[in-house]
């Protein structure tokens, strides 16, 4: 008898142990025998605390913190997600602010890019023109009396010319904010007149050749100082000429 119950009681404990159900069991029906007995000798609150402490009651507030942590953490996300989602917006606003600022940018550089090459062609053809004409002219300078009536001319057409130059570096200069060029030195300048001309090199034409050689010979030297021709050598040269 004595082996057989130490048998029953070791089965017991391992199934207790291993077996959910069987625990359960087991515990309900010590409860149901022990709360009446407790319940009978005064021990109202431990028969109470030995009803809740079941295994499955346990279990089940087990479960419920668990359920309640979770929870928790699952509002947490919620908000991480909802936040994430938010700056995904701002984010994808934000990309969609700076793709039209660049395409903005880019149309502004390349109408800019465009300018600057339309200037650069206007620039390089009005140089030309320039030169050629300077070339043509060159000519009409070495001729007495009527070299003054060419040179006017020539600087009335490079004052036209540098006067569009600085007119179109205007719109430049306004497409990128910058205030307009200084048009007084160039633009509206009084040309004289052919028979001034005369006037002034008549009274004396070697003080007049010398402050042109000093106009001239501002960087590099292009033409002597003093005149390279004499008194003889002009009146041989204007008497082959008439």
């Amino acid at each position: 008898m004595w082996l057989a119950l130490t048998l029953s009681l070791c089965a017991t404990n391992i199934f207790t142990l291993l077996d959910h159900k069987f625990r359960q069991h087991m515990y309900d029906a010590v409860t149901s025998v022990a709360v009446p007995a407790l319940d009978g000798i005064g021990m109202g609150s431990s028969a109470k605390a030995l009803a809740e402490n079941s295994p499955a009651a346990l279990e089940e507030r087990a479960v419920k913190r668990a359920i309640a942590v979770q929870a928790a953490r699952n509002a947490v996300l919620l908000r991480d997600v909802h936040s994430l989602k938010q700056e995904r917006d701002g984010l994808a606003a934000q990309r969609t602010n700076l793709d039209k600022q660049l395409r903005g940018s880019q149309a502004a550089l390349a109408k800019h890019r465009d300018r600057v090459f339309q200037l650069g062609k206007a620039v390089v053809a009005r140089a030309g023109r320039g030169v050629a004409r300077h070339l043509g002219a060159l000519p009409g300078h070495a001729l007495p009396v009527l070299s003054a009536t060419v040179a006017v001319g020539s600087v009335i057409l490079d004052i036209r010319d540098a006067c569009d130059s600085v007119q179109e570096l205007d719109e430049l200069y306004r497409s990128v904010g910058l205030p307009p060029a200084d048009r007084s030195q160039v633009c509206g300048r009084t040309v004289p007149s052919p028979q001034q001309l005369l006037d002034g090199a008549r009274g004396n034409w070697d003080a007049i050749y010398r402050s042109s050689a000093a106009a001239l010979n501002t960087g590099a030297k292009m033409i002597p100082q003093t005149p390279p021709i004499s008194v003889r050598f002009a009146r041989q040269w204007l008497s082959d000429i008439f």
